[in-house]
């Protein structure tokens, strides 16, 4: 089957496949990337695709019968409601962007175009601040020493560990729930021992976490939700 996609060349070193949320298909390739080689790996992820490809539809149109649910960047407004640790709280106007731990607060000296960014500074600041503190927790339950730890904006993981001990995390991961959040953490500090995943790199995870796979599916079902509500947008 042919199979019709988008490339998007940047300076990464692989390739990946992407399922928009409009269940459309986009190829990310390092730049220079013949089109015969994006026709043979996209006809590699054959398999992945006809698995992969409908159950996004499905979210999709499901997401789209629970609208009110959803919580798009375009509707970003007073009122709505903001995710955080894995609960909802409300959005309200206020002197400044915040959250105070009962509510999200908007600065009411925005317009409402900024509103989108003012949140995700704000999840940017949270995010680090809590995933740093628990970082520093984990390491010493497994017995390891990152070299930094930082947060990004990666669209595709929650978490990277480098050959050099560097630990990346993506802000989105503050909107999981705190044992997800753990989990992804637990899971880049056992590839500072490991880095793979072997069969010692998950008896690493599953000696701290034995539910592992029940996060990581929980993971899964908020990349999903994720997606379709555009936050990358």
């Amino acid at each position: 089957m042919r199979w019709n996609y988008t490339i998007h060349y940047s300076k990464r070193k692989s390739m990946a496949l992407r399922i928009l949320p409009d269940a459309s298909i986009e190829v990310r390739c390092p730049l220079g990337t013949s089109k015969d080689t994006v026709e043979q790996f996209v006809q590699s992820k054959q398999e992945w695709l006809f698995k992969n490809v409908p159950v996004i539809k499905a979210i999709c149109q499901n997401m789209q019968k629970t609208s009110a649910m959803v919580i798009a960047l375009s509707s970003i407004r007073p009122g709505c409601q903001l995710r955080y640790l894995g609960k909802y709280y409300p959005l309200e106007l206020a002197a400044a962007t915040a959250f105070d731990g009962n509510k999200f607060t908007l600065s009411s000296h925005l317009h409402p175009e900024q509103y989108k960014s003012s949140i995700i500074l704000l999840y940017k600041s949270l995010a680090k601040e809590y995933i740093i503190k628990r970082v520093q927790q984990l390491a010493e339950a497994i017995g390891v020493v990152p070299e930094s730890v930082k947060v990004n904006s990666a669209k595709t993981h929650w978490g990277t560990c480098s050959t050099k001990k560097r630990l990346n995390f993506t802000w989105k991961l503050i909107m999981a729930a705190p044992d997800s959040v753990d989990y992804v953490i637990v899971h880049e500090l056992a590839h500072i021992l490991y880095h793979n995943h072997s069969k010692d790199f998950y008896s690493c995870v599953a000696s701290i976490f034995p539910d592992f796979r029940l996060r990581e599916k929980c993971l899964k079902d908020l990349s999903q939700k994720l997606m379709l509500e555009n936050w990358d947008g």
